[in-house]
């Protein structure tokens, strides 16, 4: 089966968004149930978020690390290239 380039970027968008639902219709103890469930996500979504935020840190720190070593590393791989040795002269 030959699959062609033009067929790969065939995706179709995504559907529209769901409309809100009517809130004016709920009781007062389910608005707070689902006060209480939003807050409950939200504090997840910002735990994950501080976690991810960490992890990023970690990751660029380790990056920049690993620059100014490969960095130093070529400096002394350029000084030591360049450097002539002189031969000595048997005449």
């Amino acid at each position: 089966m030959k699959v062609y380039i033009c067929q790969l970027f065939l995706v179709f968008p995504p559907p529209p968004p769901i409309p809100a639902t009517d809130l004016s219709s709920l009781s007062t103890e389910e608005l707070e149930a689902m006060a209480g469930q939003e807050r409950e996500n939200l504090e997840a979504r910002i735990r994950c978020l501080r976690n991810i935020q960490t992890m990023l840190d970690g990751a660029i720190m380790q990056m920049q690390q690993y620059s100014s070593l490969i960095a130093s590393r070529n400096i002394n791989v350029t000084n030591q290239s360049t450097t002539k040795i002189q031969k000595p002269n048997h005449e």
